[in-house]
Formats: C-alpha cells, sequence, structure tokens
C-alpha cells in the first residue's frame, strides 16, 4: 500500500513529535491553522529585525512571505536585497553574508516521531544558516511533514517532496533539481536558537 505522505498527523503522533523535539533542545509551538501560525511567526520577529528566508511554499501558503515583501512590511526583506543587486560578485557575498543573520526561516523537508529535523538541497542555500551561522531559526510545518522515525522521514523526502520540487523548479526555470545535499539536525545546544512552529494541517510538501 503506498503511503499517503500528504495527510495531516493525528493528534497523539503530533504530541509525541513535539515532545520527542522539545527533549532534543527545539522549541515547539502549535498553531491551529495558517492565520494563527502567521500571527505567531509574526509575534517573534522583533520590529525592524533583518530576516532572511529560504524558499518555502509553506510560508507562502501561510501569508508570511506577501507580508515581508510587502511596503508595509514590519522588517528588513534580506532576500529582497539580494534579488535586487545586479552585480553577481556582490549578490554572492551578500549571500553569505545573510546566512549569519539575526533571523532565518523556511519549512522543512520531514520531521520524524523521534523528533530530527530533515532538509533537503540542491545548492545547500539554506543549511549553512539552519546548522550554525543564523542567529534566531523558525521553521514552519504542517503536520503532514511528520514522518513515522528518521528513516521513514528520508524516505518522505525522496519519494514525495523531492518530485514535487524537482516538477516545482523545472517548471519555473527549465531545469531539474537534485538531491545534492542534506542536513538531519538531531539536537540543538544553544537555548531557544531553533523554534519549530507546528501547524495543524496540511501545508507545503
Amino acid at each position: 500500500m503506498e503511503q499517503d505522505w500528504d495527510r495531516p498527523a493525528d493528534p497523539e503522533t503530533v504530541a509525541e513529535a513535539k515532545r520527542s523535539m522539545e527533549s532534543k533542545g527545539f522549541d515547539v509551538v502549535i498553531a491551529s491553522g495558517n492565520s494563527d501560525a502567521l500571527a505567531k511567526v509574526s509575534g517573534m520577529l522583533p520590529y525592524g529585525s533583518e530576516v532572511m528566508h529560504g524558499h518555502s511554499t509553506t510560508l507562502e501558503e501561510i501569508g508570511f512571505i506577501a507580508e515581508l515583501e510587502s511596503k508595509q512590511s514590519r522588517w528588513v526583506d534580506v532576500r529582497g536585497r539580494l534579488a535586487q543587486e545586479a552585480d553577481p560578485e556582490r549578490r554572492a557575498d551578500m549571500r553569505r553574508r545573510a546566512l549569519a543573520c539575526e533571523y532565518f526561516l523556511c519549512g522543512v523537508n520531514a520531521i520524524s516521531r523521534t523528533g530530527e529535523l530533515v532538509f533537503c538541497d540542491a545548492s545547500g542555500s539554506r543549511l549553512g544558516a539552519l546548522s550554525y551561522s543564523a542567529k534566531t531559526v523558525i521553521i514552519v510545518a504542517g503536520t503532514n511533514k511528520i514522518a513515522g522515525d528518521l528513516d521513514a522521514a528520508l524516505r518522505r523526502v525522496r519519494e514525495h517532496a523531492f518530485p514535487l520540487e524537482d516538477r516545482r523548479v523545472f517548471s519555473a526555470n527549465g531545469t531539474h533539481s537534485t538531491m545534492s545535499k542534506w542536513l538531519v539536525i538531531e539536537n540543538e545546544r544553544i537555548p531557544h536558537r531553533i523554534t519549530v512552529v507546528l501547524v495543524d494541517g496540511k501545508l507545503g510538501y
């Protein structure tokens, strides 16, 4: 029987994943839906703070990207500044420095019920910020991202998330994506550095 990777997790599974993540040093916030998730994320970002984000369908779906990019935004959109830089060398230098930003936001490819966070990138553009350089990391995920254990989480990426991301990239750029660089965060030693906002329902892929 084919695994339904899009189905939101049941309350017992969400509670167990939350306990597991908290035991590994992650802060976990439960949001009841998209608007609640946006309110909770917004409340974590002080006015005027510099915010960098990795591409995330989830952040788009909760409305965060639209709010960050709006003229009335309360925050500095670091990724937006990168897009406006025409010189490739300056843009590359700005991108490297952006990974050490005050706040870094992104989605996640899979979360194991045992508390590991799994990411996979073609370029690895998110991974340095996630693993070390960003001061504060906020990860937003629908409960559909929760898989049974680490092996299941890795399978979720290979069998579900990557094919959909590859399709998105090809539609946008005419090129295929690759599963080049992986990151598994098993625990976080710095208190309150990584917060996972778990949203009740399906978000992203």
